[in-house]
């Protein structure tokens, strides 16, 4: 699985665009005092589905962060 997760920062917080090698897609705005716990939301997410659909209690993430 493959997942897209792009970060725009404004004055007051962030808007967070989630896309997914399967056709999945959300965009929401968080403001400063949530924008860790949503992306751990969206990141854990992922992790909870695929350890279920694999039926495993262990996966490996990589994260590569870049600029455009």
């Amino acid at each position: 699985m493959k997942t897209t997760i792009t970060i725009e920062q404004f004055d007051n917080g962030i808007s967070i665009k989630y896309d997914d090698d399967e056709g999945n897609s959300t965009a929401i705005v968080s403001l400063d005092r949530t924008k860790e716990e949503d992306i751990g939301k969206m990141i854990w997410n992922d992790i909870n589905d695929l350890m279920n659909a694999k039926l495993t209690s262990k996966v490996t993430m990589n994260i590569e962060i870049t600029t455009d």
